[in-house]
């Protein structure tokens, strides 16, 4: 992950595995963040290729230990990209709550602020999970049905 690549391609491929990853209420925000990361180049850049592996593999249906164990190996100890992907997997991932709820104990557990945090964002991922069905009570996709 050391060489983050910022071409217009590679910002494209991050965007569009992004969407089928969250919501579409949280696309904007991410393109926002996925160009800016692109034009500054910061050190842990690497963290948005990180958190897109371990989204789809949520997504997909892993385990929160397989997914933590992918995760490992991907910050490759790098304290930074750590902080860095775990918030980006918060914020964006459909299961973004549960992984961090499950990870952070390890690293110290929580603040009262972080705690008031996961549970807003549960509660919006919720509103986004019930928007995902049209008013006939179809799924209209995205989100997991189970």
């Amino acid at each position: 992950m050391a060489n983050y690549d910022g071409s217009a391609q590679k910002i494209q491929e991050r965007i569009a595995r992004a969407k089928k990853l969250i919501y579409p209420q949280k696309q904007e925000e991410w393109e926002c963040m996925v160009n800016k990361e692109a034009t500054t180049a910061s050190p842990t850049s690497g963290s948005i290729d990180i958190s897109l592996e371990v989204m789809e593999m949520l997504e997909n249906g892993a385990s929160v230990n397989e997914a933590y164990k992918r995760f490992l190996q991907l910050i490759d100890s790098n304290t930074s990209l750590k902080w860095d992907s775990l918030s980006l997997i918060l914020l964006f991932s459909k299961r973004g709550a549960e992984f961090y709820e499950a990870v952070i104990p390890i690293y110290g557990g929580m603040s009262e602020e972080d705690k008031k945090t996961v549970e807003q964002i549960k509660r919006q991922n919720e509103e986004f999970e019930q928007a995902q069905y049209t008013s006939s009570g179809e799924y209209s996709g995205g989100g997991r049905t189970n």
